[in-house]
């Protein structure tokens, strides 16, 4: 396995604070005080703690994103056994607000398996939140990468690929700030299948992609680029 890297993050990144998510802050003080999800467990070691964790695999490799209630953030990508694994560290601020965010969601309703487009090069993910337990309806579910999901389950998966996301950024990783797509760019995406840009939309607003290592073809919009790959392999097309 390769060697783990660590970073400390803010809540500043990725508006993981409950603020800037819209949620509302866990209050401490006050009648209306109430607990957290971390107050009610908070006799056991908040470093081994889980509080939630996505776990994505298909035949190109594997990705898991866990964060601990302790605020560690880890990712581990790769083949089996090839992992890299990448640590980083959300400040308390960070930390209570993606505790709001995750306690404002109802999932008692949803399903515990979504089936959708299936396939060998298709990702299929497993969501943990092992804090929910005894709190009604399930804390595992299962769906493919592309499937579509009600509401509430993706916010939550969106806040995990926003602290996948803070992982990646501590081992430098991610599209560069302010990425124009151009044709003939060769993408990364986060389980490391390449992809080539085509065109753009007629709209301008979003680009084809053709999978060089999958059969697929991709559309994307321009602004949600970063959420699928992580880096540009070249850029060997014109100038737009």
């Amino acid at each position: 396995m390769r060697a783990a890297r660590s970073v400390l993050l803010g809540a500043a990144l990725l508006g993981l604070a409950a603020s800037s998510a819209g949620a509302p802050a866990v209050q401490r003080e006050g009648r209306e005080a109430r607990p957290s999800i971390l107050d009610v467990h908070s006799a056991g070691d908040l470093r081994s703690l889980v509080v939630l964790r996505l776990e994505c695999a298909s035949d190109l490799g594997r990705r898991e994103t866990t964060l601990f209630g302790n605020g560690t953030v880890r990712l581990r990508d790769g083949l089996p056994g090839e992992e890299e694994m990448v640590l980083a560290e959300l400040d308390p601020e960070a930390l209570e607000g993606v505790l709001a965010r995750l306690e404002a969601e109802d999932l008692a309703e949803v399903r515990a398996e979504t089936r959708d487009v299936e396939g060998e090069w298709v990702e299929r993910c497993l969501l943990e939140l092992p804090l929910r337990e005894g709190g009604g309806g399930p804390t595992r579910f299962r769906f493919s990468r592309y499937a579509a999901l009600p509401l509430g389950l993706s916010r939550v998966v969106a806040i995990a690929r926003e602290l996948e996301e803070v992982a990646e950024r501590g081992r430098g990783l991610g599209l560069p700030a302010g990425y124009a797509p151009r044709r003939g760019d060769v993408l990364e995406r986060s389980d490391g299948a390449r992809f080539r840009v085509v065109q753009h939309t007629a709209d301008g607003k979003g680009v084809e992609l053709l999978g060089l290592d999958v059969p697929l073809t991709l559309y994307l919009a321009i602004d949600a680029l970063g959420e699928e790959f992580v880096a540009v392999v070249s850029r060997d097309g014109p100038e737009p």
